[in-house]
């Protein structure tokens, strides 16, 4: 585990894990990346990910971790001064707690700190100014 590193899980369309996203003691935060969420993606289909008219194949954690950046984008640019230690807090404690696993202290092996929520990230991000 690095501290200069976010473990980003996939979570499905029932807000659980996806049974392909890894899960420990690493385990920081969860988006989605399950196969019927259609996420989609600008890739050309080349060096073997999916085309874009076919947003259902990309999926996993090859999809979760971009979301997890671009929230951070969004956040800096909300608040360009954060500190990475301030970004993973707003991130962590901003979570929505997911699953059927109790979290104790706000975290559990299986979901993290839970699914992230860009929303209520963003409304701290702009309250820390």
């Amino acid at each position: 585990m690095l501290d200069s590193v976010i473990a980003v899980g996939a979570e499905d369309e029932d807000n659980l894990r996806a049974g392909y996203s890894n899960f420990g003691d690493g385990l920081d935060i969860m988006t989605p990346g399950g196969y019927r969420l259609g996420i989609t993606t600008v890739d050309t289909g080349k060096d073997g990910y999916a085309l874009a008219e076919f947003p259902n194949r990309f999926a996993g954690t090859s999809a979760a971790a971009p979301l997890v950046a671009a929230s951070i984008a969004l956040m800096l640019e909300a608040n360009p001064f954060l500190s990475k230690d301030t970004v993973y807090s707003i991130l962590t404690e901003s979570a929505d707690k997911i699953g059927n696993i109790p979290y104790e202290g706000g975290w559990n092996a299986y979901y993290g700190f839970g699914k992230i929520n860009i929303d209520r990230a963003i409304s701290r991000t702009l309250k820390t100014k």
